[in-house]
């Protein structure tokens, strides 16, 4: 992996793992956890919000293409604040007379 990313990437930041220091040029490494944290920490979001990532016999997605939709999802969801988007439609959705209220009856019924 080294070898496809190292034209493209200027400088690693990594865990205390030994083989980082074997594969990366000293120059080009740094080994803290200081700045591996936020990286860390994204990941354990997405593993917690995409179960579909985790063991393989229990929930898995064999599409890449919904992976991706699903971390796109994701990240609008957390990154982007979309959460607030769909608690304004909820609150939106209970006042009798708003649009999405009347948009949400007109479906029920049909």
């Amino acid at each position: 992996m080294y070898e496809k990313l190292k034209k493209y990437v200027k400088h690693y930041y990594t865990d205390d793992w030994e083989v980082y220091r074997e594969v990366i040029p000293a120059e080009k490494l740094t080994q803290s956890k200081t700045y591996t944290i936020g990286i860390e920490q994204n990941n354990s979001n997405v593993r917690h919000y995409l179960c579909r990532m985790t063991r393989r016999t229990k929930v898995v997605s064999k599409s890449v293409e919904m992976v991706h939709i699903s971390l796109l999802i994701t990240c609008w969801l957390n990154e982007y604040d979309g959460l607030s988007f769909f608690k304004i439609f909820f609150y939106l959705s209970l006042i009798k007379h708003s649009p999405i209220f009347l948009i949400i009856n007109k479906l029920e019924t049909c």
